[in-house]
């Protein structure tokens, strides 16, 4: 596995030249990125086995970048490895970032958002088949992206339904919806039933 240089896109992000299908491998030797002239820790998105991207967590220009060149390569690979962004501090890896507090980290918030809501939802047909194939009662709710007005936030939020014929396992989300079919709750009133779920 080589560790020759990265290749400079621009001043302060950087991307891997290797196409050794080994990207993921050199997280395990974080000293990597450290030879970089970054903005804050190390930040890295790794979004195919080929293709490993660097840049600085203080560095907010190049992180809408990374951002941008990761979403596009999504859309456009049908092997992709993984949306998440990740930061190394304290000799640990970290969810990188960890709120949507920071402004200036939005576009990073909402790719990690899309792709765990994209990647549960794409397993989520498969998992209930076994459920109902094995005779099971319980069913997943289906996540969905969900834009707030306020600041352009992904959020996610799921659904439940007093009256499905099956229990619902409601996964990680934001907020959890209540809806009533006896009640014949409209779309747009459905969306006001939200309730944040921390």
């Amino acid at each position: 596995m080589s560790t020759d240089s990265f290749l400079e896109l621009k001043p302060g992000l950087y991307q891997s030249p290797w196409q050794d299908d080994f990207d993921a491998s050199r997280l395990l030797i974080p000293e990597l990125f450290y030879r970089l002239k970054l903005c804050g820790d190390p930040v890295v998105a790794i979004p195919n086995r080929n293709c490993l991207y660097v840049t600085g967590a203080k560095d907010y220009q190049n992180l809408n970048r990374l951002a941008e060149i990761v979403t596009y390569q999504l859309e456009q690979d049908t092997k992709s490895l993984t949306g998440l962004t990740l930061t190394h501090r304290n000799q640990t890896w970290y969810s990188f970032p960890d709120s949507a507090i920071n402004p200036k980290l939005l576009s990073i918030w909402n790719l990690n958002q899309k792709w765990r809501i994209n990647r549960y939802n794409s397993q989520l047909v498969e998992v209930n088949e076994l459920l109902k194939k094995y005779q099971q009662t319980s069913r997943l709710s289906q996540v969905y992206a969900f834009e707030l007005k306020k600041n352009g936030e992904i959020v996610s939020t799921c659904t439940w339904n007093s009256e499905q014929k099956h229990n619902t396992l409601l996964p990680e989300a934001d907020f959890i919806s209540f809806t009533s079919t006896l009640h014949k709750i409209s779309d747009q009133k459905h969306f006001t039933l939200f309730l944040s779920a921390f």
